[in-house]
């Protein structure tokens, strides 16, 4: 199904061209804290890609990472897992300039940025989940603390349902904020974690199931 994201063979025809998602632009404001510097922030870019029969209300992932990402790596496995599974992929540069507290701040800020842009601008539904990898690892469990997002969206604003690093070593599992029952979490979060488990290294999502539903960051094994 997605043949695509490889090099080589035969040039595809125009209906199979016209049939593949591609992505598109997506301009955002990251969201700052009240401590940040005043005034409003550069607009950042990402790259919103919809699988076919994406609608507003469905759900989002936000790939949060190293901008210069060699072609076939986590990137392209994520994106196509989660594309073929129906869900929209909104790509995002993590930003690793700077000093680290600096560049921490600055990724958060990108993210909840993308998350609301997502939510307001895109009709994303009230499942978004930010999956890291290099750079951006640390900063998507951070998002999904529910202090932080308070400090970034206030009280009222939208959430991450979970988070999920992935780092060399082990993948890294954490809940966010439960979306609302009709969304059926509990039911979707196991063929998450399962459709992920060949990219994140967690045998048949386990580790994973178990720390989206249970609130406790776990590791793969």
């Amino acid at each position: 199904m997605f043949a695509f994201l490889a090099g080589g063979g035969a040039a595809p025809s125009a209906a199979e061209f016209l049939a593949r998602p591609h992505p598109a632009p997506l301009w955002f404001e990251p969201a700052l804290t009240p401590a940040a510097a005043p005034g409003p922030a550069p607009l950042a870019l990402a790259m919103f890609t919809a699988p076919r029969g994406w609608a507003s209300g469905d759900a989002v992932a936000i790939l949060f990472g190293d901008a210069a990402t060699r072609p076939g790596g986590v990137r392209d496995g994520l994106a196509a897992t989660l594309l073929a599974e129906d869900t929209g992929v909104l790509e995002v540069g993590a930003v690793p300039d700077g000093a680290a507290d600096e560049a921490h701040a600055l990724q958060l800020a990108r993210l909840f940025g993308a998350l609301r842009a997502l939510r307001r601008d895109q009709g994303a539904g009230p499942v978004v989940v930010a999956i890291g990898y290099g750079a951006g690892e640390d900063a998507v469990l951070a998002a999904a603390v529910e202090a932080v997002a308070a400090l970034h969206l206030g009280a009222d604003g939208p959430r991450f349902a979970a988070a999920i690093a992935i780092g060399p070593v082990a993948a890294r599992f954490t809940a966010g904020t439960p979306p609302p029952p009709a969304e059926r979490w509990r039911e979707r979060v196991p063929l998450l974690c399962a459709a992920l488990a060949p990219v994140t290294g967690d045998p048949g999502g386990i580790a994973c199931t178990a720390a989206l539903l249970g609130g406790e960051v776990m590791a793969a094994r």
